[in-house]
């Protein structure tokens, strides 16, 4: 597709250093309050985040030195 960037190649490029959390599945038009629910599940440990959204899929990205603590913290959205 005409434009895209390889995302490990854009990410090692930035300053700071973010880790990309990709969703396991399909993003569609009715999942309406998502980046909601995923933003709050990080705010709560004080972890900032940027959401790219794309077509069929949205990518959360967060601080590296944060990111294992994003994961747990959206495990725990799985797990509920």
């Amino acid at each position: 597709m005409a434009g895209e960037v390889d995302l490990a190649m854009w990410l090692r490029s930035m300053q700071p250093e973010l880790h990309a959390v990709a969703y396991g599945y399909v993003v569609t038009d009715t999942a309406v309050g998502l980046t909601a629910t995923i933003s709050a599940a990080l705010a709560g440990p004080g972890i900032s985040a940027n959401v790219g959204a794309g077509f069929y899929h949205d990518h959360v990205f967060v601080p590296w030195e944060r990111r294992l603590e994003a994961m747990a913290a959206l495990r725990e959205l799985n797990d509920a």
